[in-house]
């Protein structure tokens, strides 16, 4: 019998290289990969305590804020309730007082809650009382123009508003035939008596006061100052000329009658209105237009606004806003006669000169002073007081008071001399002629940093306007710095909804319908802030 020592050799555990054998070295890898599963175990345990903590955290957080502005909404709605009670009976007792006429020394200006029209507020809010050169910030005029063919004139104006007689006005003449002139009021209302000497007679006047609330009405004021704003509704087949007041209208509407384009029209009207509503624009301003030639089916957009001098800088007015809204710095450089003269040499047919001649007749003429006017003059007048430019314009000397609605007010000279320059020299003249040389030592007077050179190098940009396709009509508005852009998109918002005319019947759909109309307007008036001149912002989006 033979023994192979093969088989024995086969039965002995063989050792590995490193000294161990095969069942210590596969209980070993065992150990280790169960350490390294408890570590991952122990690795997800900490992740998801953390993760937990995480969220805890955001709930507390959470819960205290709901908590805090609870609690500020509870102390707000306790505290304002004696609050609102005490503003509701000062502002019971300040309606209840209308018997009495503020003293002189009384100084506060009269806030924009009082009873002053709206339309003056706004006008006043910029620039209002603006006078010749020295117009603080007017606001921009949109003059839209689109005929330029007349063979029938056909005129619409609008009449400023003059009633709600609420105070007196006596007028006594003493001499040799002495003569009593009288204006009724509302019952209850304050009187105020001027009396002026003739042929020798006494004079007594009245301490000066600041302007009532209510502005005081001539009773032999003219038919056209009311306050109904009545124009005529018509159908104009060639043209139609609409303005502040009737007699510019028809001024416009006299240039069309003698072959003018509608530029030549809109630029007469425009002169008349900065005499007659000097409170609201002036040669002094800036002026925006939006001009469509019916021949090429293309609409141009001139920008004339008023731009910073050369010697502003952006911490001017850092801690001193009220010299950026009154007085010589707030001055800017003019741009309405610019803007005037690119659209008449581009767009005019007339000479300059018989444009600019019917203003200069008014203003020798003089006009009536208007409720509208008096509102935003007595809105300004703890700024207009101090003037004497407006003061020797629209101020009684003797009672210290505006004069009443109805009254004929004669602007100074200069400004009439100012508008005879323009009709004979040309509107360049304003930009680098005598006028502008006369303009700039009156502004230097008021302490104005504009200087000749800042009026000889404006300039009046001419662009394309803005189209938008609005159903089956096209919009034509002017680009930023002007607010067209604006009115383009609520009235795009608008459009999204598709109005009917059964959106306007019933009370539930004319309330859905305003609503839809202020939240159009809630989300264009917020895009203003993004506005602004394209020559200095990109305002392209």
């Amino acid at each position: 019998m033979v023994h192979s020592n093969e088989d024995a050799l086969n039965k002995i555990p063989l050792k590995s290289a490193s000294g161990l054998d095969d069942e210590e070295k596969n209980g070993g890898e065992f150990t280790s990969d169960t350490a390294a599963a408890e570590e991952a175990r122990r690795e997800q345990m900490r992740a998801n305590i953390l993760k937990w903590m995480k969220k805890l955290t955001i709930v507390l957080i959470c819960f205290i804020g709901v908590a805090l502005i609870t609690y500020v909404i509870i102390s707000l709605c306790f505290s304002d309730w004696s609050k609102t009670s005490n503003a509701q009976s000062n502002n019971t007792s300040i309606n209840n007082d209308t018997s009495f006429t503020l003293p002189s020394t009384y100084n506060s200006s009269l806030s924009p809650d009082d009873d002053s029209s709206s339309s003056s507020s706004s006008s006043s809010k910029n620039g209002a009382l603006a006078s010749n050169s020295t117009s603080e910030g007017n606001d921009s005029l949109l003059a839209a123009v689109v005929t330029t063919t007349a063979a029938t004139i056909a005129t619409a104006g609008f009449g400023d508003s003059a009633a709600q007689p609420t105070n007196t006005y006596t007028a006594t003449t003493t001499g040799a035939a002495p003569t009593t002139t009288t204006v009724d009021a509302l019952p209850g209302t304050p009187q105020t008596t001027a009396s002026t000497a003739a042929s020798g007679a006494t004079t007594t006047k009245s301490s000066p006061a600041q302007p009532t609330r209510k502005a005081l009405v001539l009773k032999d004021s003219p038919p056209l100052i009311n306050d109904k704003f009545e124009s005529k509704l018509g159908i104009y087949e060639q043209a139609a000329v609409c303005s502040d007041r009737e007699v510019c209208s028809e001024i416009g509407s006299h240039m069309l009658d003698r072959k003018g384009s509608a530029v030549d029209a809109a630029i007469a009207t425009l002169l008349c209105n900065g005499i007659l509503t000097m409170h609201s624009m002036g040669i002094g301003g800036g002026v925006l237009m939006n001009i469509f030639v019916k021949d090429t089916q293309h609409a141009y957009s001139i920008d004339a606004r008023e731009v910073a001098p050369f010697a502003a800088f952006q911490e001017m007015f850092d801690g001193k806003l009220e010299l950026s809204l009154n007085g010589g710095l707030s001055i800017a450089v003019p741009g309405e006669l610019m803007g005037y003269h690119r659209a008449h040499e581009r767009f005019g047919k007339l000479p300059w000169k018989t444009l600019v001649e019917p203003s200069v007749k008014l203003c020798h003429e003089g006009f009536y002073l208007t409720h509208h006017q008096w509102n935003a003059l007595n809105y300004r007048w703890h700024h207009m007081k101090n003037n004497t430019v407006l003061t020797d314009v629209f101020v009684n000397a003797t009672t210290g008071q505006l004069f009443p609605v109805g009254t004929k007010i004669k602007p100074q000279k200069v400004l009439c001399s100012t508008y005879e320059l323009l009709a004979e020299n040309g509107p360049l003249d304003f930009y680098n002629g005598t006028l502008a040389q006369l303009v700039v030592e009156d502004l230097k007077d008021l302490g104005s940093t504009v200087t000749a050179y800042d009026l000889e190098s404006y300039s009046a940009d001419m662009v394309s306007s803005i189209t938008m396709q609005l159903g089956d009509d096209i919009l034509y508005a002017v680009p930023p710095i002007s607010s067209g852009t604006v009115v383009a998109n609520i009235l795009s918002i608008l459009e999204g909804f598709n109005l009917t005319k059964a959106d306007f019947v019933g009370a539930e759909n004319q309330a859905k319908t305003l609503h839809r109309f202020a939240e159009a307007l809630k989300y264009g008036f917020a895009k203003r802030w993004e506005l602004g001149d394209l020559r200095f912002n990109d305002v392209r989006e």
